[in-house]
């Protein structure tokens, strides 16, 4: 994968995560990621099993194995304060997100409609019935026990980004068509 193709891949991902924090008005100061220019350093090195990249933090690869035993075609990807691990598994991409020391900061799941949970797709149909569900990311973040689902709605207008939580809901950015 050309670098160009991985530093534009973890630059959505990780302008994403920015995005959420900003939400949850977590401050983004705590996260020394998304404070580094976020370049990719190297092509990305897949790692099976207990075999390892050189530059990925060992920490940030045991957590990755135990967490998730079952991939075996993760590639990492190195960035300036952390890495990023990133597979796929049908129809959703999974990236795991850790800071320098190798200390797991956040996952983030990306799929469309049909692999969106039930009361979610629920939640969001409820308001936005004419809006087509374009994409989903779901977040994981270390202190909080709900995921964060980031949907990616429009209609013939708009392009609105909801945030979900806890049962609530609010647009977080907005945009016109046209």
């Amino acid at each position: 994968m050309p670098v160009a193709l991985v530093a534009a891949v973890a630059m959505t991902i990780l302008a994403r995560a920015n995005a959420q924090q900003t939400a949850m008005n977590i401050p983004v100061e705590n996260n020394t990621v998304l404070l580094k220019e976020n370049k990719i350093t190297n092509e990305p090195s897949t790692v099976n099993g207990e075999s390892s990249s050189n530059k990925v933090n060992l920490h940030a690869q045991k957590d990755f194995a135990l967490k998730y035993k079952n991939v075996n075609n993760a590639s990492w990807y190195e960035l300036e304060g952390g890495a990023i691990a990133r597979f796929m598994s049908g129809d959703i991409t999974t990236s795991v997100i850790y800071n320098k020391n190798g200390g797991w900061l956040q996952t983030i799941s990306c799929y469309g409609e049909k692999c969106m949970p039930k009361d979610v797709r629920a939640l969001v149909k409820a308001s936005y019935y004419d809006y087509d569900i374009v994409n989903i990311q779901e977040v994981q973040l270390p202190d909080n026990d709900s995921n964060i689902f980031l949907v990616d709605v429009q209609d013939a207008n708009s392009i609105k980004i909801l945030r979900v939580c806890d049962g609530g809901m609010e647009v977080i950015h907005e945009y016109s068509r046209g």
